[in-house]
């Protein structure tokens, strides 16, 4: 794939998730998700998230945003990082035991911390292993790697999206200007890329 197409999906991704934060996340209960997998193969990867939402997720009504990504380089393990929103008590060990009987390896749940709530939701929408290193998300352009589940409608439908407003060429680096500098202490909050001057 192409940088044009990789950096404007990562950046409408980004954008999927401003939204998901001002209309989900900021007034409700919410967790981080992680759902690991050994899986190398992002169709097959996919069948067995699809599985998981059909045999078991779709049933527990909780809303969910994610990212589907790899380690950046060989052995390609897939995996989602995602955000669950629920004011419901969440079992950790029935989702683990239902990720692992759809063919994924192994889950885990986790509050936001509270000094900085979006830090690992902007680790998972970043584009590279490390600031200028391996591209993490898939490249197959005949699967997105965002996925969702029990969304009533979509917060960022209707919404205006990155490759629709910003030409290719700047994409990249307005993804990349998106992140703070690596190490900063400074909590930096999810931003739009389409209304946020840098």
């Amino acid at each position: 794939m192409s940088d044009r197409n990789y950096f404007g999906r990562v950046a409408n991704n980004i954008e999927r998730a401003f939204h998901v934060k001002e209309q989900l996340l900021e007034h409700s209960t919410w967790y981080y998700l992680d759902l690991r997998s050994f899986i190398n193969d992002l169709k097959t990867f996919h069948q067995v998230w699809k599985k998981f939402v059909a045999k078991f997720w779709r049933a527990t009504g909780i809303k969910l945003f994610g990212i589907i990504e790899h380690q950046g380089k060989d052995p390609w393990h897939y995996h989602i990082h995602a955000v669950i929103i629920t004011d419901q008590k969440v079992s950790q060990a029935k989702i683990s035991k239902a990720w692992i009987d759809s063919g994924g390896s192994s889950a885990s749940l986790v509050p936001p911390k509270t000094s900085d709530p979006y830090r690992k939701l902007r680790y998972f929408l970043k584009s590279n292993y490390h600031p200028r290193g391996h591209k993490t998300k898939p490249q197959d352009k005949a699967i997105n790697y965002h996925v969702h589940a029990n969304l009533d409608s979509l917060p960022w439908s209707g919404q205006i999206l990155p490759t629709n407003r910003f030409h290719h060429t700047k994409l990249k680096q307005l993804v990349r200007n998106y992140f703070p500098v690596e190490k900063s202490s400074k909590p930096v909050q999810i931003r739009s890329l389409v209304y946020s001057s840098f």
